[in-house]
């Protein structure tokens, strides 16, 4: 019997009105109908607030749709009502993941995982990965840099659809061409609002996010020399904006040297020579 099945069982005879609620809102989900859907979940809880199925669902949505500290507390209700729910530390545990807190992410996952969640490992799994590919930095130590947080969570969809895109075994280059494109657009639409980012890890992703897409998809990009100049100058641009604000480990600055060396040209290649040890990475 799976987790929302039993929950709604058990409450089947006194919530017949608030499980409708619930199936309404699944159907809202279906149809990416996200607001609709958490309003059925506050029906379903209004009538039945015990029942922790409805919290996870409620929280999840709010995943959805970037609420990362609404469905923290939703997820905070269900182990208060329920503390051995492995599910819902996996589910905060990757709400922590989504806000760069890492420490806190690790930790609920592997309670998680404790309690008998299987997903818990694979999100632990991709942690784990991360580190190895020398990502093991907060976001939310430059969350400040960003004049509307509004953006910097569209950035940090961006790096996790650009995680999942890059992790599956047969790597679709179009959807890595689609997170390239989201950090595009975030770049001009917030420099048409508020000036350059100054966030230095941003500029470290959307030059990578294009080198990737490179080696992947080259035989369907159709920017040519433009795309390489995205890289170069996104990987310069975020070695100005460490010198501001120190965000680049040495592995990170390591494979920024790497990649640019890859596309640079003789004019860049000076460059680097002329300018590389001035850029001094942070500890850890």
């Amino acid at each position: 019997m799976s987790f929302f099945e039993r929950h709604n069982k058990e409450d089947q005879n006194k919530s017949l009105d608030a499980n409708d609620w619930f199936n309404k809102g699944i159907k809202f989900i279906v149809n990416k109908e996200y607001e609709k859907a958490v309003e059925a979940w506050d029906k379903a809880i209004e009538l039945n607030p015990n029942n922790v199925a409805f919290y996870i669902e409620r929280g999840a949505t709010y995943m959805i749709m970037e609420q990362f500290e609404k469905a923290i507390e939703n997820f905070n209700k269900v182990i208060s009502l329920e503390p051995n729910e492995g599910k819902a530390y996996t589910a905060r545990g990757a709400t922590y993941a989504q806000l760069g807190n890492i420490e806190k992410a690790v930790s609920d996952l592997k309670k998680g995982s404790s309690l008998g969640d299987k997903s818990a490992d694979e999100y632990l799994k991709g942690i784990e990965n991360d580190r190895k590919k020398h990502r093991t930095y907060s976001f939310d130590m430059n969350k400040n840099l960003w004049k509307d947080q509004k953006y910097f969570y569209d950035f940090l969809n961006a790096v996790s659809l650009l995680s999942k895109a890059t992790s599956k075994e047969d790597v679709d280059p179009k959807e890595i061409l689609d997170t390239t494109n989201m950090l595009d657009d975030i770049m001009q639409d917030y420099e048409n609002r508020y000036g350059s980012i100054d966030d230095p890890i941003f500029f470290w992703y959307f030059a990578t996010a294009n080198a990737t897409f490179l080696q992947f998809g080259k035989q369907f990009d159709e920017l040519g020399s433009a795309r390489i100049g995205y890289i170069v100058n996104g990987y310069k641009e975020g070695l100005n904006k460490h010198l501001l604000y120190p965000s680049y480990s040495a592995l990170m600055m390591e494979a920024v040297f790497e990649n640019m060396e890859q596309f640079a040209n003789d004019h860049d290649k000076k460059w680097i020579i002329t300018n590389r040890d001035k850029f001094i990475p942070i500890s850890g």
